[in-house]
């Protein structure tokens, strides 16, 4: 009967430390740049995705030692770092974000990129918004 107790108490020690295991391990935050829900799933949003349009659309415009408004889009710490005139990016908050404004062309912002540029597709758009509102993480 004493082997009993000591084999429950050891299987209520073990679930413990599983339970404990499993809730640390589905604390860490993603390395993709964060998640953001739509419709019940989840869905991951990498810097390196943001990186890829960014390339895409704003060189040669904003690129380099050269780059207009001094805003090099080379890269997301490129946007995260914003231009001469301050902050393209509200990390959690893409509606308040000038990028995205830059993006629609709304909030008094000119339409990026320009008319000779090549534009953005919706879920391009959708993809920074995500990404901004997931926290803008770097990497």
């Amino acid at each position: 009967m004493a082997f009993m107790g000591k084999t429950k108490g050891f299987v209520f020690l073990a679930s413990i430390a599983v339970l404990a295991f499993a809730i640390g391990c589905g604390s860490e935050e993603p390395e993709t740049g964060g998640t953001t829900t739509g419709g019940g799933a989840t869905q991951m949003v990498a810097a390196k995705d943001v990186e890829d349009v960014l390339l895409q659309h704003c060189m040669p415009c904003h690129a380099g030692a050269e780059a207009k408004e001094k805003l090099n889009l080379e890269t997301v710490a490129g946007l995260l770092k914003g231009s001469e005139h301050g902050a393209m990016v509200v990390p959690g908050d893409a509606a308040n974000s000038v990028v995205v404004h830059a993006l629609h062309g709304t909030n008094g912002k000119k339409k990026m990129p320009p008319a000779q540029g090549k534009p953005l597709t919706d879920a391009q758009i959708k993809l920074i918004e995500d990404w901004i509102n997931a926290g803008a993480k770097p990497s």
